[in-house]
């Protein structure tokens, strides 16, 4: 079975205090990385790349190591894993990914707790579920795949739109960031209220195209020594 990263799938906000808007209800941050093999990460053992961002998530959280993927219903293996998560029920008993009619969802299960849900990244699983799931969201990408640096997105009104869905745009920048910048800008946002609230970060890398930006596709670029080549390997 295919080894699945879900990256510390849900981390409660500590500091600072002012994003906790009450201790018996934590805010949630999820990130969601596309498509991300477990033995790309320096904390688990691979010596080959540099992750110092999901080395620290390692450190100051928790790691989950025996997390398999469950299968798919086609090689879109992203929009079972969303199924699952939101719903969940195991991918074989949903016959339907866009369409989870008398399911309840884990954003709405937090949003009738007095949470507020926000989406940003990408949504495979159509705009039906995505309008159930979440109030708001910024720089969505409703598809399943897409060229990095040209990814069209749109943003996510409340349920009192007509139309909540903005036509896509194209975006300004790699995926990554762009995904980075809006949820910092969502927590940081004077508006945002004090209600506590679940942040779900969908990345699309490093899922297919695989186009990394240049100072990272030429700091790997030379081939590794003779003593890399011969290291073990991370996951044993």
């Amino acid at each position: 079975m295919k080894q699945l990263l879900c990256l510390l799938a849900i981390a409660a906000l500590a500091a600072p205090s002012t994003l906790v808007a009450d201790e018996a209800r934590p805010n949630f941050i999820f990130l969601f990385a596309d498509d991300q093999r477990p033995d790309t990460i320096s904390a688990w053992g691979n010596p080959h790349i540099q992750t110092p961002n999901f080395d620290r998530l390692a450190a100051e959280g928790m790691s989950f190591r025996q997390n398999y993927c469950a299968g798919s219903y086609s090689g879109a293996v992203c929009v079972a894993s969303r199924t699952m998560l939101m719903t969940g029920r195991h991918w074989h008993r949903i016959d339907d990914t866009k369409n989870w009619s008398g399911l309840p969802l884990l954003p709405e299960a937090l949003e009738a707790g007095g949470y507020r849900t926000h989406i940003i990244g990408k949504w495979h699983n159509g705009e039906k579920t995505l309008f159930r799931s979440f109030q708001t969201g910024s720089q969505v990408f409703v598809g399943g795949m897409s060229d990095h640096e040209k990814v069209p997105l749109s943003q996510l009104s409340d349920r009192s739109s007509e139309d909540r869905l903005t036509k896509p745009v194209i975006g300004e920048g790699f995926s990554s960031t762009l995904f980075a910048d809006a949820a910092i800008d969502f927590l940081q946002a004077d508006d945002r209220g004090a209600d506590p609230f679940f942040l779900y970060v969908a990345l699309t890398a490093p899922h297919d195209p695989r186009q990394p930006v240049t100072p990272f596709r030429e700091h790997y670029a030379a081939p590794p020594s003779p003593t890399e080549r011969s290291s073990a390997d991370p996951l044993q």
